[in-house]
C-alpha cells in the first residue's frame, strides 16, 4: 500500500487529507486556524466547513480565479475543499482538469492515479488517460490510451453551460431573423 511521499511508478502520490476534516475537528485550534485562513484566502467562503462542502459553489468560484489568470489560487481551493470531502467526485474532476489546462504533467498524473483508486470503477477513466495521453504524448504507457476528441468541462459549473448553450441558441434565432428580414 502507498504511503505518503511514496511513489507510483515515476510519479509522487496526491494526497488530498494532509489535514483531513476529521483530523481538524479533533483538534478546535487547528479548525479554527484552518478556517480563518480559509476565509482570509477565499473571502466568498465564509463558513468554510460548509461552504466547501458545496461542490457547485468551490467549482463555480476555482473556475473564477482560473479565468482571473490565479490558476495556483484555483487548484488551491479545490485541494482544500478535497481534504474537507474526499468523496466529492466533481472536485476531483474539476481539480484534474484544472491541472491539466494549465500542462502540469506531474501534478495531473499524481490526481489521476489517486482518482482512479478512490473512484475504481468510474466512467471518466477512459476520458482521463485521453488527457494524460494528450498531456504525455511519449509516455510509454499511454501507447494505449485512446485519443483526447473533446476536452470535457469539469470545471465549467453546469448552469453557466446551460446559459451559453442559450446565448448561442438566442444569437442564432436572431441571426435568422435578421437574414429574413433582409431577404424580405
Amino acid at each position: 500500500m502507498d504511503k505518503p511521499d511514496s511513489h507510483t511508478g515515476s510519479y509522487p502520490v496526491f494526497v488530498p487529507n494532509l489535514s483531513s476534516a476529521d483530523q481538524l475537528n479533533a483538534h478546535p485550534i487547528r479548525r479554527r486556524l484552518h478556517d480563518r485562513y480559509v476565509m482570509s484566502r477565499f473571502p466568498a467562503f465564509l463558513d468554510p466547513r460548509q461552504d466547501l462542502r458545496d461542490a457547485g459553489k468551490v467549482i463555480r468560484y476555482s473556475r473564477e480565479l482560473f479565468d482571473d489568470e490565479q490558476p495556483h489560487l484555483a487548484i488551491e481551493l479545490l485541494r482544500i475543499a478535497i481534504e474537507e470531502d474526499q468523496a466529492q467526485r466533481a472536485l476531483w474532476l474539476a481539480l484534474i482538469e484544472l491541472c491539466f489546462l494549465v500542462r502540469d504533467a506531474t501534478r495531473f498524473t499524481e490526481l489521476i492515479l489517486t482518482f482512479a483508486a478512490e473512484f475504481a470503477h468510474d466512467s471518466e477513466l477512459p476520458t482521463l488517460s485521453a488527457m494524460r495521453r494528450d498531456l504525455l504524448p511519449h509516455d510509454p504507457a499511454m501507447a494505449n490510451a485512446p485519443r483526447l476528441l473533446e476536452l470535457p468541462n469539469w470545471s465549467v459549473p453546469a448552469d453557466s453551460t446551460k446559459n451559453e448553450a442559450l446565448q448561442k441558441q438566442f444569437h442564432a434565432r436572431l441571426q435568422q431573423v435578421t437574414i429574413s428580414r433582409v431577404n424580405q
